[in-house]
C-alpha cells in the first residue's frame, strides 16, 4: 500500500508499507482463515488467482507509477517490515519499483522496520528516527 507523508515544505513523500488490505480483502482473509497468520495473501491468491490488490502487481503499473509522482529528489521511505512472510511481496515491489530513490529505516538487506509496531513509543521512536534521517541529522 501506498500513502504520502508530509515533510518540512509542504514537500509529500511516498511511504511504501503492507500494512493496508482493502476492507474487501480483510474481510475475505478473516473469512478463510481467522485465527491463523496474517499473511494469507498467499492462500487468497492460490485460491482465486488473483494478485492484483497490490499495486505492485503488473496489471496496476499506471496506478502505480501515479502514486510514486513525487518533487525530486524526495525519496520513497520502504517502511514493510521485516518478516520472511514479506519476502514475496517485498519482491513484486522491488521488482516494479527498480532502482528509485529509496530510504527508511533499514534492518538488513532489502528489510524496512514498520512504522506501527504494537508498542506506542516505539512508534513514536520510529517517527523520531525517519525524521532524523530525512533531515540528514
Amino acid at each position: 500500500m501506498l500513502q504520502t507523508i508530509q515533510r518540512a515544505g509542504n514537500q509529500q513523500i511516498p511511504l511504501i508499507g503492507f500494512y493496508g488490505k482493502t476492507p474487501a480483502l480483510d474481510k475475505l482473509c478473516h473469512a478463510i482463515a481467522p485465527d491463523t497468520t496474517q499473511y494469507q495473501y498467499r492462500q487468497l491468491e492460490n485460491q482465486t488467482g488473483f494478485t492484483a490488490h497490490s499495486i505492485f502487481d503488473s496489471e496496476r503499473i499506471n496506478e502505480l507509477n501515479l502514486k510514486l509522482k513525487r518533487k525530486r529528489p524526495a525519496p520513497i521511505i520502504c517502511a514493510w517490515g521485516v518478516s520472511d512472510d514479506l519476502n514475496p511481496l517485498i519482491d513484486r515491489c522491488i521488482s516494479q519499483i527498480g532502482n528509485l530513490h529509496l530510504t527508511g529505516l533499514l534492518k538488513d538487506g532489502n528489510k524496512y522496520y514498520h512504522p506501527l509496531p504494537s508498542l506506542q513509543r516505539a512508534k513514536e521512536e520510529w517517527i523520531k528516527r525517519m525524521l532524523l534521517k530525512l533531515n540528514g541529522d
